[in-house]
């Protein structure tokens, strides 16, 4: 179980600290429901960068210590420059699974099932 307050501090070049809280499961569930809806007609592959969008948006908390409004969060073009944007995907893609090591993979013998 994770904690409810964890949260990660992004340092852009700039300078601009960006605050993510952490991920949970049902996040990406939505995210991935908001891109089909956004994306609706686009082929697989522009399904990527909607999900980014969506993931920052629902895990994104302040920028320089301003809480963020979601209203404020649908402009992102206001929030944020190109460069910094290219490092905001970067950090949310590492996060939603691009950096995910293998887990340990081993065969082991289940034991037979007791019948009574």
């Amino acid at each position: 179980m994770t904690n409810q307050n964890t949260a990660y501090q992004l340092t852009l070049e700039t300078g601009k600290k960006v605050v993510f809280r952490e991920a949970k499961i049902k996040d990406e569930t939505m995210a991935t429901q908001l891109a089909v809806a956004k994306a609706e007609g686009s082929n697989a592959l522009q399904l990527g960068p909607h999900l980014i969008i969506e993931m920052v948006k629902l895990l994104l908390v302040s920028i320089d210590g301003k809480n963020l409004t979601s209203k404020e969060k649908e402009s992102l073009d206001d929030l944020f420059s190109h460069r910094e944007w290219q490092q905001v995907k970067s950090f949310i893609s590492d996060l939603i699974g691009g950096d995910t090591k293998a887990p340990k993979l081993e065969m082991i013998s289940l034991a037979p099932a007791s019948s009574t």
